[in-house]
């Protein structure tokens, strides 16, 4: 590693202010790991260790826990909390300093953190969501230091690929097409970095154990009643270790029936990486990384890495650029006045949340669907598509209904509050991503599903008496 190359793409590195970084004698570089909760594969880390080595500075991770952690989500929340107490024991294993901050707004919080420590630079995640991105412009903006955000979470960086909200995944793809063979490369090894470069270049870097940061989050969940009556099945064990497992273990196991069998939710075809990838307890890149090796010359648009780059990028790239990505206005214009010219088709059945929210609809299969994300925190694919459009089907307006949908996804689902979940309810109450269909009532032109065509999919009953055994 000389002093001109880059362990880090430079193009994943986007400067939120123009403050530069200075050599500060007793300096400290923090990185403010918030959406990428791990140690390896993560760029965000990489890129704060390596200014830490170029400037000789110290090196710190940052976490700061929102006010209303376990309120909104208990579940998806305890989830990420433990892993995220797993990440600060592998920091300790590695002598890297890890502090978790409370009682505040994030942005609050570092720059209360800067007023007592000399830092002299800030590593963000990239985020597409609304309030992360507000809290990381106001830190840039009082900051005396530089803050750089780095997308870890994209492959290709979403700023990069595309300067607009896009049409759809064909339009999308082939940027990402184009750009791959840039990003798509291996990371440092994590502990080469840093026993070899930064033991050996700045000493400084290592500070305190971890031990006081790990017992700070135990108590977090300890205190909050609500986290003692979770429960988190074997199918989602939380931390990296766990995700990491599991995709080997899709590899290894189900990966050679994917494209066959993942839309059928009675088959365990799918590979449930979702909640591991939406908490960042593991990298989508690293698992793109072994995929390709066995789909090396496949065309991107078949199966798992469509689904896992493309499919999963285009969310991000609609939340970022759509302010909207939570109502309506945020629907295509042919969408929006379909569904305005049929607003007030009879509806046959018309549900309150709470009827949705305890499966007490007239439908098993939606029933079941939704005992599945209740029980679980996870939603089969193809059944959360049928989910929310039925939620459409039964409310009074599109609004109404994409308000439940997400409402109930960010409740439950250990994945939610998440990009992929607001482009998955727009997609299917609000035409995203897709064309014109036939017109019908209730749905305009939005594309329709129902049950005779979920049966002729898969075994309905089968599915049913499968939720019906866990309840």
């Amino acid at each position: 590693m000389d002093n001109t190359s880059s362990l880090v793409n430079r193009k994943r590195v986007h400067p939120l202010n123009d403050k530069r970084v200075q050599p500060l004698k007793s300096g400290t570089i923090i990185y403010w790991m918030s959406r990428e909760k791990r140690l390896e594969d993560n760029w965000g880390l990489i890129y704060g260790l390596e200014l830490a080595w170029r400037h000789a500075q110290s090196f710190s991770i940052i976490y700061t826990l929102y006010n209303d952690i376990f309120k909104e989500n208990p579940r998806a929340d305890l989830f990420s909390i433990t892993g995220l107490i797993e990440t600060a024991e592998r920091a300790e294993e590695l002598g890297v300093d890890f502090t978790v901050l409370s009682g505040r707004e994030p942005a609050d919080l570092i720059l209360e953190y800067e007023s007592t420590h000399t830092v002299s630079a800030v590593i963000c995640d990239f985020h597409p969501l609304r309030f992360q991105q507000q809290e990381q412009i106001k830190l840039a903006a009082h900051s005396d230091a530089p803050v750089f955000e780095v997308d870890s979470h994209n492959i290709v960086p979403a700023r990069v690929v595309s300067d607009h909200q896009e049409f759809g995944a064909h339009t999308l793809r082939i940027k990402i097409e184009r750009l791959l063979p840039e990003f798509l490369t291996d990371f440092p090894n994590l502990f080469d970095l840093i026993s070899k470069v930064m033991l050996k270049k700045a000493p400084k870097v290592m500070k305190k154990n971890t031990e006081g940061t790990r017992e700070k989050l135990f108590r977090t969940m300890e205190s909050e009643e609500s986290c003692k009556r979770i429960i988190i099945g074997e199918e989602f064990q939380p931390g990296s270790r766990a995700g990491t497992n599991k995709l080997m273990d899709f590899i290894e196991n189900k990966l050679y029936a994917y494209a066959a069998d993942r839309n059928n939710p009675t088959l365990e075809a799918v590979s449930g990486l979702s909640p591991y990838f939406n908490s960042g307890q593991i990298s989508p890149q690293r698992a793109a990384l072994l995929i390709s090796i066995i789909y090396q010359g496949t065309p991107l648009k078949n199966g798992i890495l469509d689904e896992l780059i493309v499919r999963r990028e285009l969310s991000d790239n609609f939340c970022f650029y759509t302010s909207d990505y939570e109502n309506m206005a945020g629907f295509p214009n042919w969408a929006k006045q379909s569904l305005k010219e049929h607003r007030e088709d009879l509806r046959e059945y018309i549900y309150t949340l709470e009827e949705f929210e305890n499966s007490d609809t007239h439908d098993p299969l939606w029933n079941a669907a939704q005992k599945q994300l209740v029980l679980t925190g996870k939603m089969h694919g193809y059944m959360r598509m049928y989910w929310a459009k039925k939620i459409l089907e039964w409310t009074l307006s599109p609004e109404q209904a994409l308000k439940y949908a997400i409402t109930l996804n960010d409740r439950y689902a250990l994945d939610g509050r998440d990009p992929n979940g607001y482009a998955g309810c727009a997609w299917a109450i609000g035409g995203l991503h897709d064309r014109a269909w036939k017109s019908r009532p209730v749905f305009g032109k939005i594309r329709y599903m129902n049950y005779n065509g979920c049966k002729r999919k898969f075994d309905v009953v089968e599915y049913i008496n499968k939720i019906e055994s866990i309840s």
